[in-house]
């Protein structure tokens, strides 16, 4: 069965490509994130709580995902008319959230290093 494929970017943009061709580009920043906390109306101390594998739903990972697509949109003053449907359907292409292609973004969004800092990680890890 053909699958969605993530290519991770630096500074935690990411692109998802679907089965049937289509393109999803989106980016975690901190707009995004801020984004995301004005939806479900969370501060910094309830994100890191509501973040944790004991609390996150299926509604905060789909709504998550929507967040940093929207921030492409917003940068490209771009429309956005994707929903929580949408990013049900990305991750599903992607062969759902116990598949490595989900489970790989998912750490891109939490991953603490710069860009620059990762490059410098992967580097390294490749020639030790």
């Amino acid at each position: 069965m053909e699958r969605a494929t993530v290519d991770l970017l630096p500074r935690k943009a990411f692109e998802i490509t679907r089965v049937d061709g289509t393109k999803i580009k989106g980016q975690f920043t901190l707009w995004s994130v801020k984004r995301y906390c004005d939806k479900k109306k969370l501060s910094l101390a309830q994100l890191s709580e509501q973040m944790t594998e004991e609390n996150i739903s299926m509604e905060d990972i789909c709504l998550l995902i929507l967040c940093a697509v929207e921030d492409t949109f917003r940068r490209e003053k771009k429309g956005f008319a994707y929903t929580d449907q949408d990013a049900c359907d990305w991750i599903e292409e992607m062969g759902g959230i116990l598949s490595g292609e989900y489970i790989s973004l998912m750490n891109h969004a939490r991953s603490e290093l710069p860009a620059e800092e990762e490059k410098k990680t992967e580097a390294g890890a490749l020639t030790s």
